[in-house]
């Protein structure tokens, strides 16, 4: 019989018992990828291992059980990343974040803005 959290999860979310030959049809890898998709529907932060450096949706590390996961205050890796730079005073260039696309817009890993020139 199968365990873990996300076999439990998955098992409650669906209503299945254990030797349900849907259940037992799927990898390990499906049930985890359902779990992420959940959450990543749920708006759940993006969060980033300090350990292993994966990136989750979960609070704990799917990999190493990091506890010690935490999102940066915009979920988005890139411009959490780039916040903390500009709050240590380091010197960063927008333009390791952001590329001019051909209308003029600037498209970034988190959003859109669009070109106010």
């Amino acid at each position: 019989m199968r365990e873990g959290p996300d076999v439990v999860w998955f098992r409650n979310k669906y209503s299945l018992p254990p030797n349900d030959p849907r259940l037992l049809a799927l990898t390990d890898t499906e049930i985890a990828l359902e779990r992420e998709l959940q959450l990543w529907m749920e708006d759940a932060p993006l969060r980033r291992c300090a350990t292993c450096d994966v990136f989750t949706y979960r609070e704990i590390c799917p990999f190493c059980s990091d506890s010690e996961l935490k999102a940066g205050p915009t979920g988005d890796p890139a411009i959490d990343d780039l916040l903390a730079k500009k709050d240590s005073g380091e010197k960063v260039s927008l333009a390791d974040y952001f590329v001019r696309n051909e209308d003029g817009s600037y498209s970034g890993r988190a959003f859109d803005i669009e070109n106010e020139e």
